[in-house]
């Protein structure tokens, strides 16, 4: 897939991306929400660090429709920063677990079943809280109108909050 751009030719630089929505991630929309940028990973960090900055203004932002117009669909993660993506909540997720890995080994107290443990668990609140918000919004009538990916992914942020506790601890535990 290296090198290779569409017709079997050489790919330019930056032309396609291996998780750009195609092949067996297109399921549930979870293509566009792994393709991500590095700018669009910072913006979206200081977005959840400080949610109650001026400078948000919170509205998604639609594909240019085929009139010129924006009422097409939302535009994906990696052209906007307002869009629900499974990177960062995935990454904060694993984060964390490696996080109380790294604590365990630090009380002199790992062993792998500590890992899976926090592995587990961590995706085991994830779960949980996804079906805690699609239950919210099937009574609110409201189950249709969000995706999976999306609620998947809101349900996942709160992972960002508890990484960087977990990085807090981690380093008050370290001092000397």
């Amino acid at each position: 897939m290296s090198g290779v751009g569409p017709g079997g030719g050489p790919a330019s630089p930056g032309s396609a991306h291996p998780s750009a929505g195609g092949g067996r991630f297109a399921l549930f929309g979870l293509g566009t929400s792994l393709h991500v940028s590095s700018p669009y990973v910072r913006s979206k960090l200081a977005l959840l660090a400080t949610p109650w900055a001026r400078r948000w203004t919170y509205t998604r932002v639609r594909e240019v429709g085929a009139g010129g117009g924006g009422a097409g669909p939302y535009a994906p993660p990696a052209r906007d920063v307002h869009a629900p993506d499974l990177y960062i909540p995935l990454m904060a997720a694993l984060t964390t677990a490696l996080l109380r890995g790294v604590a365990a080994v630090a009380a002199g107290k790992f062993s792998p079943d500590t890992l899976a443990a926090a592995v587990s668990g961590v995706f085991s609140v994830w779960a949980l809280h996804t079906a805690a918000l699609k239950g919210a919004l099937w009574a609110l009538g409201a189950a249709a109108a969000a995706p999976l990916a999306e609620v998947v992914a809101f349900a996942g942020y709160p992972a960002v909050h508890g990484a960087a506790a977990c990085a807090v601890r981690a380093a008050a535990d370290w001092r000397v």
